[in-house]
């Protein structure tokens, strides 16, 4: 019986502590397509991402060093005391917090979003430029995790928006959706000139093209002031959920 065999089994029966959000199907297609490696010590199971330093765990063990090598993992939770269920593991394995992000998200009621004649899907022969333009933004380590494989479907689907000035993307937005739900994933502009509202016109046109989901959410740095004015005054209010990133390096 391989690693993954095992995990299944385990799988079945539960673990203490788990840090995967997007479903067992998908943990499956990720590790068919050869994105995440696997790790099994004792009955505790460790996926390390390929193209980044995540790590995403399922353990029966709190209270073991597990001498893991240098990763990165995500938490999201809404309470602290849910947090509070990680604090060993965290210790014994020598992770400490370094980004913290609030969720905030906004019901499709009364919505009148303005179309701008700037705004156009990336193409696949933006694929290149796009992943420069998002990675002078987002750490790949731990934020940008899309290969250029990702990035293709995301284009093909057609969930990632730019604005270009003299044919190089200046500002962009990236989004998915699920359940009714329409996430805001990455969105950057770097434009001081023309085009200034390229950030907002960026975000009317998510808000079009997701005209029959229910809500509209993102995660954005706690730290940022700018940023949660910004969709503040577009109507988003935080909720309970916060996203935390935590490493065992320095």
């Amino acid at each position: 019986m391989n690693s993954f065999e095992n995990f299944l089994k385990a799988y079945e029966k539960g673990f203490k502590l788990q840090n995967y959000y997007e479903g067992m199907q998908s943990l499956k297609e990720k590790l068919l397509s050869s994105k995440l490696t696997l790790k099994q010590i004792e009955h505790n199971f460790f996926f390390y991402e390929k193209n980044s330093k995540l790590l995403h765990f399922f353990i029966s063990h709190t209270h073991k060093d597990f001498k893991l090598k240098n990763s990165i993992i995500k938490l999201i939770y809404k309470r602290q005391k849910e947090l509070l269920n990680f604090k060993d593991f965290l210790e014994y394995n020598h992770f400490q917090g370094f980004e913290s992000f609030v969720q905030m998200r906004l019901k499709n009621e009364t919505l009148k979003p303005i179309n701008f004649d700037f705004v156009e899907f990336a193409r696949l022969e933006d694929l290149h430029d796009l992943k420069d333009f998002f990675t002078s933004y987002f750490d790949e380590q731990f934020l940008f995790v899309y290969d250029e494989a990702d990035l293709q479907a995301k284009i093909r689907k057609k969930e990632i928006l730019c604005v270009k000035e003299l044919g190089k993307i200046k500002a962009a937005l990236s989004f998915s959706v699920q359940l009714g739900c329409a996430n805001l994933d990455f969105i950057a502009s770097s434009i001081k000139q023309e085009h200034k509202n390229a950030g907002y016109a960026l975000l009317n046109h998510f808000f079009i093209l997701n005209q029959k989901a229910y809500f509209f959410k993102l995660f954005v740095n706690e730290n940022n002031e700018k940023a949660i004015n910004f969709y503040q005054r577009a109507g988003f209010v935080q909720d309970m959920v916060k996203l935390e990133f935590y490493r065992n390096f320095n």
